[in-house]
């Protein structure tokens, strides 16, 4: 093959793997009866069929070909031979056993219960929908054509990896192989579905119970010890290779905590205000991936500083369900904030961001107030449709300034905040919790960043140029 032929031939592989993680995650956004939240009246029913297992291989077939959403891409786009190596020997496989799996992956997917109501939710549940364009999702013929074109495009890919990298695939010696696992496992591991705890253990129950995911639980606690003994293990790791291998492992777990985050899509039935990914820790599954895509040193700045200090005190109140820590939407609480502040602590640890510079608290200040102000107008439309129209689909709390009940819940001092309150143009409600808000916030913000610019002044001076500058 000719070296245009070669070209020709990477530019296509590389363009089908897009076009593959596009269909991969629009996937997310249909109805799966694998992925469902518990609710009432059917708590018993759905336990009862968690309990019998009869599920399970699927969810861990179903978690092994979620990794693919890493390996693949990474595979593609970059000449590392353990990528080449995990598609090869482990993606192939699994996408043509999901292949061959088919007709039992569609028999859970439009799973009923015993009154005919769908297990699985996608977002097909929009209440701007009419009846014909909701039945689309629950189109059986359809769906089964679109599992079928996602597998053949990722079997495709996986094989012109294989093909392109066939030279390279034997391993050299014993440590190569013994990289080859600790990545396949590392990253199949943070590929996990968040609902396949569910599997394992049951996911909701008495509210009072040991393993309740609350404030101030054993659970809090195991799960903040947890992610120290995950964030130093990762640096441990890392920190002996080179800038450009730290920085590949990094974009894999923005990819797994990217599709990961998505994930809630599949099992909400209908994507209300509430839950559009504008909240500080939701944004972060994007702007971290475009920040180390596209090695933007402002966004680091607003990745380092504003989403570690929204994700901690995430931690600190613990705003998610009483139920055990294996409900789906506990799991997911989880897993989003462990990235959030772990990604930009290791990539500023290990040296893919650059140390703090003092003219760094302009791009700070920038980012916070856009982020800021874009929340404050947006949320305060919404709220003011809310009023207007009854219509809860427009109920929404970003960074706690809407709800009154929910934010109360969680810090009961700030409800008196709420009822100083005006309306702009008969519509717009501002009330004094906004401005304590922005400004607690932003001097939070600019005590972490001195915190963190005065810890980057103690390291060497002298270090060599680092991936994001």
């Amino acid at each position: 093959m000719s070296c245009n032929e070669r070209r020709s031939a990477g530019r296509l592989l590389k363009v089908t793997a897009v076009v593959w993680m596009v269909l991969y995650f629009l996937n997310l956004l249909l109805p799966d009866g694998l992925a469902f939240r518990v609710f009432d009246p059917y708590v018993d029913e759905l336990y009862s069929r968690l309990a019998c297992g009869n599920h399970i291989w699927l969810v861990i077939l179903k978690w092994m070909s979620d990794s693919a959403f890493v390996f693949l891409p990474l595979a593609v786009f970059t000449d590392r031979k353990t990528f080449a190596r995990i598609v090869s020997l482990f993606v192939l496989p699994v996408a043509i056993i999901c292949l061959l799996c088919t007709n039992s992956f569609m028999a859970v997917i439009f799973d009923q219960l015993s009154d005919g109501t769908y297990i699985g939710a996608g977002l097909r549940l929009l209440r701007f929908f009419d009846e014909e364009a909701a039945a689309v999702f629950l189109d059986r013929g359809l769906r089964t054509g679109y599992y079928v074109v996602m597998y053949l495009l990722e079997i495709g890919v996986s094989v012109g990896v294989l093909l392109s990298s066939r030279k390279g695939l034997r391993f050299e010696n014993r440590k190569s192989v013994c990289k080859f696992f600790e990545v396949l496992v590392f990253f199949v591991a943070i590929s996990m579905p968040v609902y396949a705890p569910m599997y394992i253990g049951r996911g909701y129950g008495d509210s009072d119970s040991f393993w309740a995911f609350k404030a101030f639980s054993p659970a809090q606690l195991a799960w903040v010890i947890a992610t120290v003994i995950l964030g130093v293990a990762i640096y441990q790791a890392l920190k002996r290779h080179s800038r450009e291998e730290k920085y590949i492992v990094m974009v894999g777990i923005t990819l797994a905590m990217f599709y990961q985050f998505n994930g809630l899509l599949t099992f909400f039935g209908e994507l209300v205000a509430h839950r559009f990914p504008l909240q500080l820790c939701n944004i972060a599954a994007v702007i971290y991936l475009i920040t180390l895509l596209t090695k933007n040193r402002a966004f680091s700045r607003f990745m380092v500083i504003t989403n570690v200090l929204g994700a901690i005190l995430a931690y600190v109140f613990c705003d998610s369900s009483s139920y055990g820590m294996t409900y789906i939407m506990n799991v997911h609480y989880i897993a989003q904030h462990t990235w959030v502040v772990l990604v930009p602590i290791l990539c500023q640890a290990l040296g893919i961001f650059e140390p703090l510079e003092r003219r760094d608290i302009k791009s700070l200040f920038t980012g916070y107030n856009v982020y800021y102000f874009f929340i404050f107008i947006v949320g305060g439309i919404f709220t003011g449709l809310l009023e207007l129209t009854g219509n809860d689909f427009w109920s929404c709390n970003y960074l706690y300034m809407f709800d009154k009940e929910a934010s109360s819940n969680l810090l009961p001092f700030i409800a008196p905040l709420f009822d100083c309150k005006i309306t702009l143009f008969g519509f717009f409600p501002i009330t004094l919790v906004e401005p304590v808000v922005y400004l607690v916030f932003l001097g939070l913000s600019v005590a972490a960043f001195y915190l963190v610019y005065l810890l980057s002044k103690r390291k060497k001076s002298g270090r060599p140029k680092t991936a994001l500058q």
